[in-house]
């Protein structure tokens, strides 16, 4: 049975609901669960050796959690095929849909460029749908980014683009160069608890930061203050953006308490426009590489 992306979709809204109604019930903490949350290696195309984006990661992922597939290699029908290997018979009809997109150039009334970006689909198959499948020879080998390397990536960004991570009182993106945050001692839990929380929370903080108008230039926080449904999507892009930057370098993320009250308003608004989920995994996608890359993890 082929699996789609709305399918996906209404599961992730599902989980929102679950998650909205936990917190509704003065549920712990400890019984939440975040849909974002992913946990094991990004999924990559196994023939162009380059690693999926936006929501076709969660798409995959998803998929591969729930049929148990333990590699994270995926491939079209013909690259497969192209590829010397086969898709067995029983899986020939288990696809999995993801998005394409497609870049159109527009010409508006007053004469300006706009570019459009539209869908279309595609289904992929993992590499243990193949046949002679060999875990040893095929899975790809994976390495953790230290504490140390993400430090040495966070002076770049402050040598390069005058990044200012201040000591302050709570967590927060205050515009143009600088981040807040609070001492890790001020988290609540364990000593790995803190530690896990003080940077999934300074990585929510990094994705913020990058949609300044000298960087990604987005909109979401260009229009931050101007209404409640525009800082719901720029906080699902961040919240989106803070889950792959936590799953690269090795961090349990869990959604902040100060950010449950987004909740709700995710729930309805994806509801009522499902493709703002596919939006705002894009745009938390462009961020999460743009902080890798320009970190160097």
């Amino acid at each position: 049975m082929t699996v789609k992306v709305q399918d996906v979709i209404d599961t992730i809204i599902e989980e929102l609901e679950v998650l909205d109604e936990s917190i509704k019930q003065g549920k712990p903490k400890s019984e939440w669960v975040m849909p974002f949350k992913l946990g094991s290696a990004f999924p990559k195309n196994y023939l162009t050796d380059t690693y999926y984006k936006g929501f076709n990661i969660f798409m995959l992922y998803r998929i591969a959690r729930a049929k148990g597939y333990t590699a994270p290699s995926w491939g079209g029908w013909n690259q497969w095929v192209n590829n010397s290997k086969k898709i067995r018979f029983d899986q020939r009809k288990n696809g999995t849909q993801i998005l394409v997109p497609i870049f159109k150039k527009k010409i508006e009334e007053d004469g300006t460029e706009t570019n459009k970006t539209f869908f279309t689909h595609k289904y992929v198959f993992n590499i243990e749908q193949t046949e002679g499948y060999d875990y040893n020879a095929d899975m790809p080998k994976t390495e953790s980014v230290s504490a140390e390397k993400f430090h040495t990536g966070l002076n770049k960004l402050k040598k390069e683009f005058r990044l200012e991570v201040k000591l302050g009182t709570c967590a927060s993106y205050h515009g143009n160069h600088i981040v807040e945050m609070p001492p890790q001692d001020n988290f609540v839990g364990t000593s790995l608890e803190k530690y896990n929380e003080y940077y999934s929370t300074l990585c929510h903080e990094l994705i913020h930061w990058t949609g300044h108008s000298s960087r990604l230039n987005r909109k979401t926080i260009r229009d931050y203050s101007k209404s409640t449904d525009m800082r719901a999507q720029e906080e699902l892009i961040a919240e989106i953006g803070s889950a792959l930057m936590c799953n690269h370098l090795g961090y349990n993320v869990d959604i902040r308490e100060d950010h449950t009250k987004y909740i709700h308003s995710w729930c309805t608004r994806l509801k009522d426009k499902p493709s703002s989920l596919v939006s705002a995994s894009a745009q938390a996608s462009k961020a999460f590489e743009f902080l890798i890359t320009e970190m160097g993890l």
